[in-house]
Order: structure tokens, then sequence, then C-alpha cells
């Protein structure tokens, strides 16, 4: 490949100067070597995310869109009227599992959420959440319950029970380290308290 060419490159003192720099007419080949680095950062960032998120056994995985209906055609959806319709869902969640006074009476104070924002190719946000409600159980009919609160108000919903939480944790960090597209998240309580 071209980043091991590289590597040999440079072991074997054809290309003059340290690694880190670029000598006289080998720019495509620093360009190989800058590009690995970058995507073994990229990968250590989502690993060390994955660790991070992996406190938490979460109950729910929920993938958001938003209606094109519901907005501009010529527009994508705006950032801040996409949060504000999660933070609705996150809210009838919490009211329907500890009901309308939710704030006092749940120790966590609500669910505990990680989101990631990502854009479509055409500038349309979409989310996916990972959620976990402490001292409840999260069951099949509450998880219907979001997803049909969410498709009419918004746009399409799919919310299910994790089968894997290592596979839902991956997908929802795959593509992290490229700020244009992928945007992290945490609910305030997150960390507060563990299960």
């Amino acid at each position: 490949t071209g980043a091991s060419r590289a590597r040999c490159l440079w072991g074997s003192g054809r290309l003059r100067g340290r690694p880190g720099q670029c000598p006289a007419g080998s720019t495509r080949a620093c360009a190989v070597i800058r590009l690995h680095k970058r995507e073994r950062s990229t990968h250590q960032l989502r690993v060390g995310y994955c660790q991070f998120i992996a406190r938490y056994p979460w109950q729910c995985f929920a993938t958001l869109t938003f209606d094109r209906k519901h907005y501009a055609l010529r527009f994508a959806c705006d950032p801040e009227q996409a949060d504000k319709a999660f933070r609705l869902l996150v809210r009838h969640l919490n009211e329907r599992l500890y009901g309308p006074r939710w704030m006092s009476k749940s120790p966590s104070k609500g669910a505990v959420w990680v989101r990631v924002q990502e854009a479509h190719q055409d500038g349309y946000l979409h989310f996916h959440a990972l959620l976990h409600t402490p001292g409840r159980e999260l069951g099949l009919h509450l998880v219907r319950d979001l997803a049909m609160w969410w498709e009419p108000r918004f746009g399409g919903a799919r919310v299910e029970i994790p089968h894997s939480q290592e596979a839902v944790m991956q997908y929802l960090v795959k593509h992290l380290g490229n700020p244009e597209v992928a945007d992290l998240e945490f609910s305030n309580n997150f960390g507060k308290t563990f299960p």
C-alpha cells in the first residue's frame, strides 16, 4: 500500500529529512503518511468514545430523521429545531416512565442519552441515539410508543432494543473524527448516575 511504501522509503534512507517533514519531490509519500496518521488517530478517537459510553447498559437505539414536508424544500432542517425535537422526545419518554414531575421523581433526573447528529449528503440532519432509563425497564411497548410519537410530528423513526451493545456503540461513532459530518452530544445527567 502507499503507507507501507512510504515507510519503506523513509526506512531505506532514500527520502531525506525527518519523518514529520516532506523532503523535496516527495509530497505524495508525505500525503500518504499524513492520511495514515489521521486515520489511526480517528480510529483511536472512536475506540475511546466507545469505551467511554460503554459504562451504561443501553436499552434503546434510535435513528430519527426529519421529513422534508415539515421544512422548506430548499433548506435543510435547522440544527436548533432538530435539537428541540429530540429533547421533546426525551421529555415524552421521561413523562411516560416517571410521570409529569419526572425531574423531582427520578433520582437520575430522567433518561440518560448519547446522540450523534449526522448530515445526509443533501444537508438534512438525522440523529442516532442511545437511551438508558435508570431504575426503570424500557419495554418493547414503550420503544414502539417512541417511534409512533416521533413519526407524525417530525419524520421517520426506527427505535429498537439493541441486540449487541458493542455493535450499536460502534455504529453511533462511525463518523466521529469528521466534524463536517457528525457531532456527538451527551445528556446533562450522563456520568452523574451509574447503573
